[in-house]
């Protein structure tokens, strides 16, 4: 079993004293709580952020050059280190609700399909790839990608559409070949599918 990370979540536990959080933390990850053995992390804002971000704002960057997890560094980033302090064998995976919104046809964080275009979805494996380069850096090991949460729902909070056959390109020959090329330890999975025909 396991959970999702989030800006929200981390921003509540801190109002608690450093005891009470401590104790919280345990119940959720430690050898007397739940244990739980998966965590979710999303790349960029969730539904559960406080404020709408991606990790290149900047347009047309497709060499990423401008890819940072320094807004993670704020919320994200210490609850999973104070996660993986307890439970040191979690699993993570991470998944974004939406691409950078330059690579989107309305350029809004919310809603709005995927540009099918072949620098942008490079551009996009890149961001993907950087971001399981970048979180190994810091000593937090992402072992799968999700290339996008719920692609068949259009949302009034950080999400983006698309179609099983840009979904099927963009893995086959962009995805997997800048992970393979890079050499990212990550695999590639389907999900988060929430709707039976995803």
């Amino acid at each position: 079993f396991g959970g999702t990370f989030n800006e929200v979540g981390w921003d509540v536990l801190s109002l608690l004293s450093a005891a009470d959080r401590d104790r919280a933390m345990n119940l959720l990850f430690g050898v007397d709580g739940a244990r739980l053995a998966f965590g979710r992390v999303p790349i960029g804002a969730s539904d559960y952020a406080l404020t709408r971000y991606t990790l290149n704002e900047t347009a047309n960057d497709y060499t990423m050059a401008q890819f940072s997890i320094m807004h993670d560094q704020m919320y994200l980033i210490p609850y999973i280190q104070a996660a993986l302090a307890l439970r040191p064998n979690l699993r993570l995976w991470a998944s974004p609700w939406t691409p950078p919104t330059w690579m989107k046809d309305n350029r809004a964080m919310d809603g709005g399909n995927m540009v099918d275009n072949a620098m942008n979805l490079q551009a996009h494996a890149l961001y993907l790839a950087k971001f399981v380069e970048e979180y190994a850096k810091i000593g937090i090991r992402i072992e799968a990608i999700h290339p996008q949460n719920e692609p068949g729902y259009k949302t009034r909070y950080p999400s983006c559409l698309w179609t099983a056959a840009l979904m099927t390109k963009f893995i086959r020959d962009y995805l997997g070949p800048t992970f393979r090329d890079r050499a990212v330890p990550a695999q590639i999975f389907l999900g988060t599918m929430s709707n039976a025909d995803a």
